[in-house]
């Protein structure tokens, strides 16, 4: 199942499924905070650009450790933005949200990051960075649940 806030995203994604028919792939409208995936459901959830537009970390990732099965991967990718420019999360991110262009954001690091993985149960497998040299504020995670 793939999940996304936007009707318009789950809206393009069954256009592109229904060009190229994956069966097994489902589409569900859905906020990463209130949907509960299910218990032990999952070999593998991906929070691909999610993570820092929840209000809370640690209660964004706990019904995504909940689905998953033991030994199940989450595998994120999520814009660390408070390693970006110090304009970035202490104005430009104001800024935008009082004129109505931005979500609320949360400004977290890497390091932040895992340890609200490893403080909801996983165990981080690997931690990578790619694109411009290896200091891309979008941090690749891969954590495993525990079984």
């Amino acid at each position: 199942m793939a999940t996304d806030v936007s009707a318009e995203m789950i809206a393009i994604a069954c256009l592109r499924q229904a060009a190229q028919p994956s069966p097994q792939l489902t589409f569900a409208l859905a906020d990463a905070e209130a949907t509960d995936f299910g218990r032990a459901t999952y070999d593998a959830v991906l929070a691909f650009n999610v993570l820092h537009l929840t209000s809370n970390l640690g209660d964004a990732l706990k019904p995504l450790v909940h689905a998953l099965r033991p030994g199940g991967l989450l595998i994120s990718k999520t814009p660390c933005i408070a390693e970006m420019h110090p304009w970035i999360p202490y104005l430009a991110v104001p800024l935008m949200r009082a004129i109505g262009k931005a979500p609320p954001v949360l400004c977290f690091g890497a390091q932040r990051l895992q340890l609200t993985m490893v403080q909801q149960g996983l165990q981080i497998v690997c931690a990578e960075r790619h694109g411009t040299r290896g200091k891309d504020t979008r941090v690749f995670i891969v954590a495993r649940k525990p079984g």
